[in-house]
């Protein structure tokens, strides 16, 4: 199969993936309080996903490493993952659930790891970026959330679990499609010897407190805006809208974060980007007008398009050379799977005794906690940036 060929099987693999999570996470919320769950029993199934995720990746590494068969992984799991959604359709009783949501995120948890394993070996062998592919995915999240806002008005939200079951099946029958990668050669796990270099890194681990902070509201955001559009007199087709603005917004930020980054330092970016989030979630506590909302969304593209790139890149920059690979896990377990496991229980904790705009106050001031700790990691670098200047001044002039 030509590198074209390739390509294109790629780019439509994003593109049905992230169509399947732009269908189902933002309406999710929504049709769980149709089904009168509670705060607290929506918090739980919503945040299960992100914990299960960190547990079961890398345990879908392994067994992919043991039988050397990722294609085969990605196929089993996209089918058993539709499969569930189905059976979800069917039940309303809380514990069966969360028993399916539980199978759902265990299956789920194989196909971002290891397609993203296949797509990174390729771009290396034709020398382009992960990014150009990774854009379909931001692209059709955003078309298929404001699809789905729109077919919301005229149909049950129990078309989330079909559609997204759907987009799935595409998703297996392309993995058969995906380029091969060689396996790597097994090497022995230092974890815990990286570890303790990292845990010896303060800057590290502030940033990882940053992380947390501003990530966790950024990426929990998705199963609460709908409900927060709804309450301040929204449609569901406006919530659709919301969707495309703010997500569709993400992808000509992610095409230039690479410049944008290299032109201006990771802290200026990260730290911009986080301001704009503490500023949209505090736009959302103060419960502003709905016509406003739209705009305010906007902001998400720079935000989150910029801030998800830059972080990763700073992670490597603090973390040495030596023991970056778990550098990077450490930050997606922190970030992507105990903070967005944290904002989304505890926000869905919120709901049960205020309205979801205390649930915005929660994440705006979390992010602002998240941009002192960034402000006070600029001031540091700046000093130690003027202290290095000085010494070789110093120096020159002896």
């Amino acid at each position: 199969m030509t590198h074209h060929r390739h390509s294109f099987i790629i780019s439509a693999f994003f593109f049905f993936l992230y169509a399947g999570y732009g269908i189902f996470y933002p309406m999710l919320g929504i049709y769980l309080k149709e089904q009168h769950f509670s705060g607290l029993e929506m918090g739980v199934m919503m945040s299960i996903s992100p914990l299960l995720l960190m547990v079961f990746q890398p345990i879908w590494g392994l067994i992919n490493d043991f039988f050397q068969k990722p294609h085969l992984i990605l196929i089993i799991t996209s089918l058993m993952s539709a499969v569930t959604l189905l059976f979800l359709s069917f039940t309303h009783q809380f514990s069966i659930i969360m028993l399916l949501f539980i199978l759902f995120s265990v299956f789920q948890s194989a196909i971002n790891p290891l397609s993203d394993s296949l797509v990174v070996s390729f771009t290396k062998k034709i020398e382009k970026n992960y990014g150009d592919f990774r854009l379909w995915g931001a692209i059709s999240f955003a078309l298929a959330a404001w699809l789905m806002g729109w077919l919301g008005g005229y149909t049950s939200l129990l078309a989330i679990f079909y559609l997204y079951a759907f987009a799935l099946m595409i998703v297996a029958l392309l993995s058969w499609y995906l380029p091969y990668a060689e396996p790597l050669p097994r090497e022995q796990s230092q974890m815990w010897q990286d570890l303790r270099v990292l845990f010896r890194l303060p800057a590290y681990l502030l940033f990882l407190v940053a992380t947390f902070c501003v990530l966790g509201p950024m990426l929990a955001n998705n199963n609460f805006f709908g409900i927060f559009y709804q309450f301040v007199g929204g449609t569901l087709a406006g919530v659709g809208v919301c969707f495309l603005i703010g997500a569709g917004s993400e992808a000509p930020f992610m095409k230039v974060a690479s410049r944008l980054i290299g032109k201006y330092g990771y802290l200026p970016i990260i730290l911009s980007s986080a301001v704009l989030s503490a500023i949209q979630y505090y736009s959302y506590a103060i419960a502003i007008p709905v016509n406003w909302v739209p705009w305010i969304t906007s902001l998400q593209g720079f935000s989150i398009g910029l801030f998800i790139p830059a972080s990763v890149q700073m992670v490597g920059y603090l973390a040495p050379q030596t023991v970056q690979t778990t550098a990077i896990a450490v930050y997606n377990a922190v970030a992507n799977g105990i903070g967005t496991f944290f904002f989304l229980f505890v926000g869905g904790l919120l709901l049960d005794y205020f309205p979801v705009t205390v649930v915005y106050w929660f994440f705006a001031d979390f992010t602002l906690i998240g941009v002192l700790v960034i402000l006070w990691l600029f001031y540091r670098h700046k000093k130690n940036s003027i202290k290095q200047k000085m010494t070789h001044l110093k120096e020159f002039s002896d």
